[in-house]
């Protein structure tokens, strides 16, 4: 055997070694890599139905207190103003569409779309009772600042579940210091359905 031979045999089996160990590498990470993501939604999940409970016990402590106020007068305490108005899901809906829409216009912003939008994954029968909208709109910081003010302190009681801001293209502003913003902001708040 040559020692050109050898040189070209050995590099051969290095090169045979390392594919070797990338398959290894690759074959343990892959299914760990599955594991973690798995692990992830999980704990999304486990995350959204917790604070769904917490909105709850919110909402059944309000409710407490609004019975407790007031003695006799109790009774004729309505509170129904925290949960979003319909007697159904499709109903709801169209009434926070409503809630939002309006709330956007009365802050100066331009309503783009307003979508429905699905609880997420697998905790959607632990919060059915929620209901969700994505509204997409333009506006400046301040208007904005007053929208989510709106929205968090007024009734009925809605949280804001995800919030995307970009700016849009700086050179059509006008007031490069206020840029126009594009906000897609998905709302939940509680429903109250009539069973049927």
């Amino acid at each position: 055997m040559s020692v050109g031979s050898l040189g070209g045999a050995s590099a051969s089996a290095s090169s045979r070694g390392v594919a070797f160990w990338a398959l290894v590498t690759a074959a343990v990470l892959l299914p760990l890599a599955a594991i973690v993501l798995s692990t992830l939604n999980v704990l999304q999940a486990a995350e959204v139905d917790r604070l769904a409970s917490g909105q709850e016990a919110i909402v059944a402590q309000l409710e407490r207190r609004v019975a407790a106020a007031g003695g006799p007068a109790a009774a004729a305490i309505d509170a129904s103003a925290i949960y979003v108005a319909g007697a159904t899901p499709a109903l709801a809906k169209a009434a926070l569409q409503r809630l939002l829409t309006d709330a956007v216009e009365a802050t100066g912003g331009r309503l783009i779309e307003a979508q429905d939008v699905e609880a997420p994954g697998e905790a959607q029968d632990l919060i059915d009772d929620r209901v969700r909208l994505r509204v997409t709109f333009d506006t400046r910081n301040g208007a904005l600042l007053e929208l989510l003010r709106r929205i968090e302190t007024g009734l009925p009681l809605l949280t804001v579940e995800r919030l995307e801001v970009r700016r849009l293209d700086a050179a059509a502003d006008a007031d490069p210091e206020d840029p126009t913003l594009r906000v897609g902001v998905v709302i939940n708040g509680p429903g109250r359905f009539v069973a049927g």
